[in-house]
């Protein structure tokens, strides 16, 4: 924060700012099994805060986050789900570290999860 005096501050030279944070949101429904959301590239950030929201829930049920390195080949993280339930319908997984540059928001073929709309909002910056 820098006071100004006789009406300006002046910045001499190329400054070069490189954004720190990147963000991108997704609307999707989520309506059967197998669900696959929008795929986020991190670029070359290593923290991941992500926002889920649901509106017009019909069942709850948990969703996962995907990794890929190349958005082709995905890998399920079928070990750790967030759940997201009618009373509860939102999540949010703040400072994730992972070696993928994609991630996405699924569900399994055993989830019972249905949303009229999941509202998705990643935020990657550099570690």
């Amino acid at each position: 924060v820098l006071p100004i005096e006789n009406g300006a501050v002046q910045v001499g030279g190329a400054v070069n700012l490189t954004p720190a944070l990147n963000t991108a949101t997704y609307n999707q429904a989520v309506a059967a099994v197998g669900f696959t959301g929008t795929a986020y590239d991190m670029g070359e950030n290593s923290l991941v805060d992500v926002l889920l929201y649901a509106t017009g829930i019909s069942a709850g049920g948990s969703v996962r986050l995907d990794y890929s390195t190349d958005n082709t080949t995905w890998f399920p993280n079928n070990t750790t789900t967030y759940s997201i339930t009618i009373a509860d319908p939102h999540y949010v997984i703040l400072g994730l570290k992972t070696g993928s540059r994609y991630i996405r928001v699924s569900t399994s073929d055993s989830s019972p999860f249905r949303t009229t709309n999941l509202k998705m909002t990643f935020s990657s910056k550099r570690n």
